[in-house]
């Protein structure tokens, strides 16, 4: 049974660059570009494949991060 925390660990499972985009929500050709222009970590498998880290993606994705703002009160 997983603890709540050990149930949001992201794992070192690998991703296809199909399943990454599904995670990250992105198209398929938008994260090849990423990982060619080496902005999200990837590894080359063969001449052709590329690979994902689970735990990589969710870091990469945590980076772009904007914390929320709170309201500011109109003061006249």
């Amino acid at each position: 049974m997983q603890t709540a925390s050990a149930a949001h660990q992201p794992s070192d499972r690998w991703l296809t660059i199909r399943e990454a985009a599904a995670i990250a929500g992105f198209k398929t050709n938008t994260m090849y570009a990423l990982c060619l222009k080496r902005s999200l970590p990837s590894y080359k498998v063969g001449q052709k494949m590329r690979r994902i880290k689970e735990a990589d993606l969710i870091t990469w994705m945590e980076h772009g991060r904007v914390e929320a703002q709170e309201e500011k009160n109109n003061e006249r």
